[in-house]
């Protein structure tokens, strides 16, 4: 691409107009990341040379590997570039592996980008099962991240560092405001804050905050603990993708789709192979991911027009859904309810007869018995101490968040502003009235430690 192309220049004038639009709180935070961050530059940049030597006689016959694998199933070059925005609003060239047909269009992730952004969702990436724009073995090329091994050149270049916040499109640069383009303060990286701890669950702003504390705190020390805690992060969407390509493979295709009992997808047209339980009223009650749920009382089902529903989400008879989120796969019984703001992540179950409240965030992959409550707060009471009856302002809202493959035993009481551990266990019957660990066992009233593992550091 000439350096005198229209996507260059534009990159040239969001440069030159990014900071002086900053407002004042925010030029003074991007003064304090720039001078805590001087001293820790060259450490910073030598911490990454380091480590991208060490790992030379693994990357680059890995690297060959998947270009051979690229140039034998697909027509086209196997390194894509594309502009991306980089520190102080600059532009440079990105490289990746192509995982994708080089005819592909671009569209529909920013459509997608806009919608997240827009609507405040979690920053969900595109399904990309049966995406005919991936070529053989793409999928996995993505969710491993080894498409993103040709931005070792970025680094070592001095465009990008191992860590810090990831580049975003020209496209997208307008929907930073304000204090968001901190994150412009420091190099963009290969992984960082939000992929270790929040993607595919954190909304935008809070990915942002997340990249804004990362650039105000940014050391060597910091880069090597999230540097580590990323092969987990890597397992884990590798785990995802695999569950996702197993439901597709053993999903059938029907003959015809007009008879298909499926979702809708973004465009309003039918999606064939992804079912929800009991639709046998015909399309438009039932939306793919990223789009609206139409209001809709059918079988007993209340599910009102501001849920988001991804692919293949199973809902069975009397439920009640509003204002929240549900990832792609997950198995929701009787009698369930979910309250606004609630997130629920990709393949779980919710048993029947269970209650979630707002401000309950729900990772990929957790288990739910019977019978489960999640409480608003620690002390849920039905009256106010001069016994009038309380609303929804009478309690603070405390946030809790069950992680990644926890399970929750039936008949449990989880109280607000809770924390369960990743793969955690809870008995049924217990009242969860502090954090569980991570890999920990907890049973009883209060729930007690039965079995807890050294401590994860996180």
């Amino acid at each position: 691409m000439s350096s005198t192309s229209p996507v260059r220049a534009r990159c040239v004038s969001l440069h030159h107009n990014s900071i002086p639009h900053l407002p004042t709180a925010a030029r003074r935070l991007a003064a304090d990341c720039l001078g805590s961050s001087l001293a820790a530059v060259s450490g910073k940049r030598l911490l990454d040379i380091t480590l991208i030597l060490i790992g030379l006689p693994v990357i680059l016959p890995l690297a060959a590997f998947v270009t051979l694998w690229i140039k034998l199933v697909s027509q086209g070059p196997a390194i894509f570039r594309q502009t991306r925005i980089g520190r102080d609003g600059r532009c440079f060239m990105l490289y990746k592996f192509r995982t994708m047909r080089p005819d592909s269009e671009c569209t529909s992730h920013l459509r997608h980008f806009r919608n997240l952004v827009e609507n405040n969702r979690p920053m969900v990436k595109l399904d990309l099962i049966r995406d005919p724009r991936l070529i053989p073995g793409g999928c996995l090329l993505r969710a491993s991240g080894i498409d993103e091994l040709p931005q070792l050149l970025n680094i070592l270049r001095g465009e990008m560092s191992l860590v810090g916040p990831r580049p975003c499109l020209p496209e997208e640069y307008r929907y930073f405001t304000g204090i968001q383009r901190v994150r412009f303060q420091a190099l963009p990286g290969l992984t960082g804050v939000w992929q270790v701890q929040g993607r595919n669950l954190a909304t935008f702003d809070e990915m942002n905050a997340m990249d804004a504390g990362y650039v105000r705190h940014a050391c060597v020390p910091l880069d090597l603990k999230i540097i580590c805690q990323t092969p987990r992060a890597v397992c884990s969407q590798l785990h995802m993708a695999c569950i996702r390509h197993r439901a597709a493979i053993h999903r059938p295709e029907p003959a015809n789709a007009a008879s298909n009992s499926g979702t809708l997808n973004e465009t309003g047209t039918q999606s064939p192979g992804w079912p929800v339980s009991g639709e046998a009223d015909g399309p438009g009650t039932r939306r793919g991911p990223g789009t609206k749920h139409s209001a809709a009382l059918e079988n007993h089902r209340r599910i009102s027009d501001d849920v988001t529903l991804g692919r293949g989400v199973t809902i069975h008879a009397f439920v009640n859904l509003y204002g929240c989120v549900i990832g792609e796969g997950t198995r929701i019984g009787a009698f369930v309810e979910i309250q606004k703001g609630a997130r629920i992540g990709a393949f779980c179950k919710i048993s029947s007869h269970s209650f979630i409240c707002e401000g309950v965030t729900i990772e990929d992959g957790v288990f739910i018995g019977h019978g489960v409550v999640f409480t608003n707060d620690r002390h849920p009471r039905a009256l106010n101490p001069d016994g009038s009856p309380q609303g929804p302002g009478d309690w603070p809202l405390l946030p809790t968040r069950v992680r990644h493959g926890a399970s929750i035993g039936s008949g449990s009481t989880i109280l607000g502003g809770v924390t369960v551990g990743r793969n955690a266990m809870i008995g049924a019957g217990s009242m969860v009235t502090h954090d569980v660990p991570d890999g920990a066992t907890v049973a009883g009233h209060a729930a007690r430690p039965i079995a807890t593992p050294a401590a994860i550091s996180e």
